[in-house]
């Protein structure tokens, strides 16, 4: 890759995917999940937003979603669900990744084949009492 003289969004995905690999050295070394978040830029320079989370027995990472999941799944009924279980909604199987306290209409996050869902509690409950 030539060198970066300005910013722009061609050279950012190109530096996005350099930045992932070599996330993955250090995700090794320190048993952590290292995730590169929004991009901004102006000319000369770019912010990156970078996460970082530790990881569970489990070997998922141990998010601000998924300790949320398990306080939340008390108040609502589905305690015996915890993230990384796996419900089935509308006929797609899905798996529970979380729960985002800050999107009140439907806080549940899943997964299914690498792409984020998000539900309701009620549409929750009725997939588990089916």
């Amino acid at each position: 890759m030539n060198k970066i003289t300005e910013f722009n969004k061609a050279n950012l995905k190109a530096l996005r995917v350099e930045l992932e690999a070599a996330h993955k050295a250090i995700e090794k070394k320190f048993g952590i999940q290292l995730e590169a978040g929004n991009i901004s830029f102006s000319g000369n320079e770019a912010n990156i937003k970078l996460k970082a989370n530790t990881i569970g027995a489990q070997g998922t990472a141990i998010t601000k979603e998924a300790k949320q999941f398990a306080l939340y799944a008390e108040l609502g009924g589905y305690s015996h669900l915890k993230v990384g279980s796996q419900v089935e909604i509308n006929g797609t199987l899905l798996t529970i990744k979380g729960y985002n306290s800050r999107a009140p209409k439907s806080p549940i996050q899943l997964e299914a084949n690498g792409r984020g869902y998000k539900c309701s509690e009620r549409a929750l409950q009725n997939a588990i009492q089916l």
